[in-house]
């Protein structure tokens, strides 16, 4: 029961869109059918400038972070940006393209992109390929973006080459085995991110775990929908739900630095030695949230320059907070006349 008890959003995420899925299959009348090779076309310029929209947030975040997640977000999104754009380019009837395949093998592509994507941006940054991808973030973009790119311009161009007009052997059964593979990935990072989801309640983890289920509903529809039908054209809104989930994942607001008071390393009693951004004296305390003072046996002294961030920051009406030895010195003369008192959280 406990296990019911926790799961039961996920179970609600997936079995949901699977149940429209039944009802409009079972019920033909409200599965109403519409297609229009222009309209096709429309729709996923629609669909791919969101997810490249989405795309752009990321490879901004991820130039400013280096983490390997952002980056694998802004991988996985340009990505499919790109390929359902020639989804949609390759339409046949529209814009004079002849009957091809790739107008059905592209959207494979693109949900395996970003199941794979999701799947490993879940795995530790200390780990290949991600803290390559963390340290090199530009190449990391250009070694998947750019043959997407030149895949997709070039099928559009001349949809019916790279066996464009004929099915290559067993093509069925491998896009089929793609889907299954690309659903189990997916599962898998709905496993990891709401197991975290549990452990601090962070909403980036469940917008992973939100995005995650989009994709698989995507895939459902697009495999046992009926083709024109409603049944088949959710998998778009899927999709959509799944680029607005991820753009939740994106570190847009706040950033986390560590400083010291000269920039330079420091090593705790423990022996943790950390390897600081910068000097205290290079932030502004009006664009610094929340400053966390660590604790320690030395606070009273001296620390002089710390202390200044710490009244400069409350004067802006910024949150202070501390622990341990903090605590003593932020009972001092004037570390409680700012424009609120220090907060001091409680340990466990």
């Amino acid at each position: 029961m406990n296990i019911v008890r926790r799961w039961w959003p996920v179970w609600v995420a997936l079995l949901g869109p699977i149940a429209v899925l039944v009802f409009l299959r079972a019920n033909q009348a409200l599965d109403v059918s519409w297609f229009s090779a222009d309209g096709h076309v429309a729709i996923m310029t629609v669909v791919a400038a969101l997810a490249l929209a989405v795309a752009g947030m990321s490879i901004h975040s991820s130039l400013r972070t280096n983490q390997p997640g952002v980056v694998w977000m802004a991988i996985g999104c340009a990505t499919v940006g790109l390929l359902l754009l020639g989804h949609g380019l390759t339409t046949p009837g529209a814009l004079g393209q002849p009957a091809n395949l790739w107008v059905g093998r592209l959207p494979y592509f693109a949900m395996a992109a970003i199941g794979f994507c999701l799947f490993v941006a879940g795995r530790s940054p200390r780990r290949r390929p991600n803290n390559w991808v963390g340290r090199h973030p530009v190449a990391a973009l250009a070694a998947f973006v750019l043959p997407v790119a030149v895949l997709v311009v070039w099928v559009s161009i001349d949809p019916l080459s790279l066996s464009g007009g004929a099915p290559l052997p067993h093509e069925v059964g491998v896009l089929r085995g793609l889907s299954v593979a690309i659903v189990g990935s997916l599962l898998a990072v709905i496993w990891t991110h709401w197991r975290r989801w549990h452990l601090g309640r962070d909403v980036v983890q469940l917008a992973i775990v939100l995005s995650a289920a989009s994709c698989i509903a995507a895939v459902g529809s697009f495999e046992l929908g009926e083709f024109s039908h409603m049944s088949w054209w959710n998998y778009h809104g899927y999709l959509l739900a799944g680029f607005a989930m991820a753009e939740e994942q994106l570190p847009g607001r706040f950033r986390v630095v560590i400083a010291s008071a000269d920039g330079r390393p420091m090593t705790s009693m423990g022996g943790l030695r950390v390897t600081p951004d910068a000097a205290l004296t290079a932030y502004d305390p009006g664009e610094i949230s929340a400053l966390i003072l660590p604790g320690a046996a030395t606070w009273s002294d001296g620390h002089g320059v710390a202390l200044d961030l710490a009244l400069r920051v409350l004067a802006a009406d910024g949150l202070v907070a501390g622990i341990c030895g903090r605590r003593t010195v932020s009972r001092g003369p004037g570390c409680s006349t700012g424009a609120r008192t220090p907060v001091t959280p409680r340990t466990t």
